[in-house]
């Protein structure tokens, strides 16, 4: 659904960018994830979403807008694009980023950790058991589901 394009919160929008050679930084509200959202007419707006939208058009239902230049805080249409969820881990696997360091000092993910979370989830453990058993994020269990098999260190 198209957000309201009214003047108001296009105006809010641009004073609160900061243009670059490449990224368009937000430098309003970063969420936990280090995405720009404004509140705006009683709904919480993430702006990379916005600005594919002002630029580019409406957002399909069930697509996410993602990044090519995998900046959370990037609202610069040209480096914004549609992709599912599984294009978005796939992306993310392709550019090697799967490894990092997770939020809170969380520890990285081995092939052992990625075996006994797909042992859990094929015995039907809720994954919010499993994101506190395995001090992971729900997100990094969602990505080991879709992704059967490819995670590097599987191959390992």
């Amino acid at each position: 659904m198209l957000i309201r394009n009214t003047k108001n919160l296009k105006d809010k929008f641009f004073e609160k960018i900061q243009k670059t050679d490449s990224c368009w930084f937000w430098l309003g509200y970063i969420d936990k994830n280090g995405y720009g959202r404004l509140s705006y007419d009683y709904h919480h707006i993430r702006m990379n979403r916005y600005s594919y939208e002002i630029h580019k058009g409406e957002v399909p239902q069930g697509m996410l807008v993602c990044h090519t230049c995998d900046n959370p805080r990037c609202v610069n249409p040209d480096h914004l694009f549609l992709g599912t969820h599984k294009d978005n881990v796939q992306d993310m696997i392709n550019k090697n980023r799967r490894f990092k360091l997770q939020l809170g000092g969380k520890p990285p993910i081995t092939k052992e950790l990625i075996a006994s979370i797909r042992l859990a989830l094929a015995n039907k453990i809720k994954k919010t058991v499993i994101k506190s058993r395995y001090n992971v994020c729900i997100s990094t269990i969602r990505n080991i589901e879709m992704c059967r098999g490819r995670y590097k260190n599987e191959s390992n």
